[in-house]
């Protein structure tokens, strides 16, 4: 009996996104210990959190979306992600435009 080794193993999927959720999440606390250090001098590093913390909820709202198995509670959690991304990502902008 041969392994078809080409099959997507849903073990290495999850390993996977749960390593990108810990170096997104060591990045942000990393960005924001060094933005609160000195504020003034890297006022900059605000909008990179927000843009992480935007990937990031972008990240799990379309998990959420995909993984709903024909249940409704994980699409209003996914969509309510999506909609918390945008949030982050308007003020990733708007603090972009306030500090540059």
């Amino acid at each position: 009996m041969e392994i078809d080794r080409r099959k997507k193993n849903p073990h290495r999927a999850k390993l996977t996104i749960d390593m990108i959720h810990v170096l997104i999440c060591v990045a942000i606390i990393v960005l924001a210990v060094f933005g609160f250090a000195d504020p003034r001098e890297n006022m900059k590093l605000f909008s990179a959190v927000f843009v992480l913390a935007s990937a990031l909820n972008f990240m799990n709202g379309i998990l959420r979306l995909r993984q709903r198995n024909g249940r409704k509670k994980p699409i209003v959690s996914g969509i309510f992600l999506c909609i918390l991304g945008i949030f982050l990502l308007g003020l990733a902008i708007l603090s972009a435009v306030v500090f540059w």
